[in-house]
């Protein structure tokens, strides 16, 4: 599944690395396969997890618990991805 998530930027890669290890470590395998920063100071994250009994809000209700997420929802926010 993909999970799409959204923060403030400047884009931080060591805060992408740290939610990769992190999905990966509770759910076997993540990896970040997109990030576009917006002109509006937004950055948005496209994670593949490999999480076969999880679906795929639980795992983004798991990233909107981090206070510098903005938002995060499984597949896309409705931009067409």
């Amino acid at each position: 599944m993909r999970i799409v998530y959204t923060y403030r930027g400047p884009r931080d890669a060591g805060r992408e690395g740290e939610v990769a290890s992190d999905l990966a470590g509770r759910f076997g395998a993540a990896e970040q396969c997109d990030c576009m920063e917006a002109d509006d100071g937004t950055v948005s994250v496209t994670l593949a997890v490999r999480a076969p009994d999880a679906p795929g809000e639980d795992v983004a209700a798991g990233l909107r618990d981090r206070p510098w997420i903005i938002d995060a929802a499984a597949e896309s926010f409705g931009e067409g991805a």
